[in-house]
């Protein structure tokens, strides 16, 4: 067998009286390619635990959770796991002997996908058959699995997506599924099985579990379908691995530069937060300029999609047009107007709602907020010039050609020292600042 290259934590949730996990350790105890096995449970381990942990030549850690639900224990194992990646594996899965070499190929090759397994039953009826059928086709053609389905994930994406929703009370996997997908996370199938117990079927009945499986998977989709669901993308750099703000950098300095990104950086992100608890029906979503396996982790509590390659015509069409497919509209700006506020972005999401598109016009003659609910063909994304004084002139100008264009109050994005003394003397005349906003001002005039 092909040792496992990759670090893999198996995270295994027990309920109380459960002792389905028995036989899975058993199958797992000759395994040494994975860095721990960690059981997640309710009751206190059992008194043969320390006979079953000398069995075994990785750590085995027994952890007692003090909150009930299967999310709680999934949050909780994971927190104790230390490696790269986490195997979600249900108490009375059986794994298939080449489960082990697959995993370490998909995750190789794919580090930010979510993997999954195909579902067998231990019980091999007809009625079984059926749900097995069910169940590719769920999960293959509507990218929806559920977690018996051995659900495996990088700690890194794990936290970043937002771990499993402990108020979930059913449905948990799922739901998890969903925002991954929300966060451009490809769905990964191994085409090789888990096989899984039947008995929920068999307490509950078949055709009542059936129906109740197929209620929640409808219920999940549409819960997360774009009927009047708005999307924010912010557009980012990252320090380290991209320039940033170069004009400032060649009058001010580098450091300077990167620093004033930063802080600008921290002043949108709060305001995002302040929004998305007064907006229920809003998804903030980071538009980064770089491959996301590379940095990630520098951008946490939103969602992320890639920007892509290309020109700034090109990179905006992408992120404009892929959200559009999942929202009722989308709201575009940068991550260098520290000075925007809750009204503005209260405004915007007023307005777009009886307009085709939206601009909040820069002094420069550019905007530092486009929206809209149509889509853009990306030749006028391309017949824009960026970066001139009539670039919000041009946009504006292809839009209305047969659209309602409407517009925001005039603002300014930051590129250059005039655009600095302005913000300067915006926060200056402010009564109420937010402390990302006095942190940036107090950076500017020291």
């Amino acid at each position: 067998m092909m040792k496992i290259s990759v670090e893999i934590s198996i995270v295994v949730p027990v309920d109380t009286g459960d002792s389905s996990w028995r036989p899975l350790l058993n199958q797992l105890k000759s395994e040494t390619q994975f860095k721990e096995i960690v059981i997640s449970a309710m009751d206190a381990p059992p008194a043969d635990w320390d006979k079953i942990k000398s069995a075994f030549q990785i750590p085995l850690v027994w952890w007692v959770n003090s909150k009930r639900g299967r999310s709680a224990q999934m949050n909780n194992g994971a927190e104790q796991a230390t490696g790269q990646f986490i195997w979600f594996v249900h108490a009375d899965s059986e794994i298939h002997a080449e489960s082990f070499d697959r995993l370490n190929y998909l995750l190789t090759s794919n580090p930010t996908s979510l993997v999954y397994f195909d579902l067998k039953f231990s019980c091999g009826s007809y009625r079984m058959k059926i749900n097995e059928i069910g169940v590719k086709i769920r999960s293959n053609l509507f990218k929806m699995p559920f977690g018996d389905q051995g659900l495996c994930i990088s700690r890194n994406l794990f936290y970043q997506v937002g771990r499993y929703n402990e108020e979930t009370e059913t449905g948990e996997d799922l739901e998890f599924v969903v925002k991954c997908q929300r966060s451009h996370i490809e769905l990964c199938p191994t085409g090789i099985w888990i096989k899984t117990s039947p008995r929920k079927y068999s307490k509950n009945g078949w055709l009542e579990t059936t129906f109740e499986h197929l209620k929640l998977s409808l219920s999940l989709k549409s819960k997360f379908k774009k009927i009047n669901r708005i999307a924010i993308a912010i557009f980012v750099k990252t320090p380290g691995y991209s320039p940033i703000k170069t004009r400032l950098g060649k009058t001010h300095g580098q450091e300077f530069a990167e620093g004033f990104y930063r802080h600008s950086v921290f002043c949108i992100k709060d305001l995002m937060t302040e929004l998305k608890t007064k907006h229920a029906d809003v998804d903030v979503y980071w538009a980064i300029a770089e491959e996301l396996h590379l940095v990630s982790e520098h951008w946490p509590d939103f969602f992320k999609i890639p920007q892509g390659s290309g020109s700034l015509g090109q990179r905006l069409h992408q992120v404009y047009n892929s959200l559009l497919k999942n929202y009722k509209s989308v709201i575009l700006i940068g991550s260098d107007s520290p000075q925007l506020s809750l009204a503005h972005l209260d405004a915007a999401i007023q307005q777009i709602k009886s307009s085709d598109f939206l601009i909040g016009r820069a002094h420069d003659g550019g905007f530092y907020l486009f929206a809209g609910q149509k889509v853009i063909a990306e030749n006028i994304w391309n017949s824009v010039p960026y970066s001139v004084d009539n670039t919000s002139e041009r946009l504006v100008e292809l839009l209305s050609a047969d659209s309602k264009v409407s517009e925001l109050e005039e603002s300014f994005d930051v590129d250059e020292e005039e655009d600095l003394n302005r913000l300067k003397l915006h926060f200056a005349n402010q009564t109420v600042l937010t402390q990302s906003q006095k942190n940036l001002a107090l950076f500017l005039n020291t």
